[in-house]
């Protein structure tokens, strides 16, 4: 029985995964920083607190709102590209 169990060589997988699948509210994220947090800081959420970690999805959904069809469109795109490649340099360093 052990020799039966033992006698296979299995493949080696990596553990990790490394990065995540981008979509287009993750794109209008990094793109839109400023604006979100500028939104949540006039709102009296300051960086880092409890209240801006609670309502940061709030606020990138009232930026992608505001947000044009075809400003979608292209964060959608983008999402695609980065998926498909990899993000700019500045991304992959945050």
């Amino acid at each position: 029985m052990w020799l039966y169990n033992h006698s296979h060589t299995w493949k080696k997988k990596q553990l990790v995964k490394y990065g995540w699948i981008w979509n287009t509210r993750m794109v209008v994220a990094h793109q839109q920083k400023e604006k979100i947090d500028s939104l949540l800081t006039r709102a009296g959420h300051a960086p880092g607190s409890n209240g801006f970690i609670k309502f940061y999805q709030q606020a990138v959904g009232k930026v992608i709102k505001k947000m044009s069809p075809k400003q979608i469109e292209q964060a959608a795109r983008m999402a695609k590209e980065w998926n498909n490649s990899h993000p700019p340099a500045e991304i992959q360093a945050k």
